[in-house]
């Protein structure tokens, strides 16, 4: 109940998913409180899938999560291939303990180049270290979006 109030979430929709080339996936729909209906300016819902196999778990989160979720269980490269994601990641201090890369403008219906966002936590000697690294692109799409454009 408290995250649901807080992110205005009137119902989930818990289902099973086929993704093709992927397998069975969970997906959840979040149909926001605001929404009266279908038209052009209700919120549409949002949602997440996920998938756990093969030891590695893959999450898809947006407005199509199965969508996403495809893509990022089957990459047409991967990260050392993709010259973005290399140098984002290749500016990530040493001694990595624990890294996380996520793509928050990747949206199945354009394409566009990957903003990798990234979180990296480690040692360095006694000293622990926690690093963020944002692109410029990823700021300038939120300030957009938040301006209405």
């Amino acid at each position: 109940p408290l995250v649901r109030d807080a992110a205005k979430v009137r119902e989930v929709k818990r289902e099973t998913a086929e993704v093709a080339d992927v397998g069975k996936v969970q997906v959840a729909l979040m149909e926001r409180a605001d929404a009266k209906g279908r038209g052009p300016t209700d919120p549409r819902p949002l949602g997440f899938a996920w998938r756990v196999g093969d030891g590695l778990a893959v999450v898809g989160l947006g407005e199509s999560p199965a969508d996403l979720l495809k893509h990022a269980a089957k990459p047409g490269t991967t990260i050392g291939e993709d010259a973005t994601l290399k140098a984002a990641l290749g500016a990530v201090r040493g001694e990595v303990t624990a890294l996380v890369v996520v793509q928050p403008l990747l949206d199945p219906k354009r394409a566009g180049p990957p903003l990798p966002v990234v979180l990296g936590a480690g040692r360095n000697g006694p000293r622990g270290w926690v690093e963020v690294l944002v692109p410029d692109g990823v700021i300038r799409e939120i300030a957009r979006r938040e301006i209405g454009l």
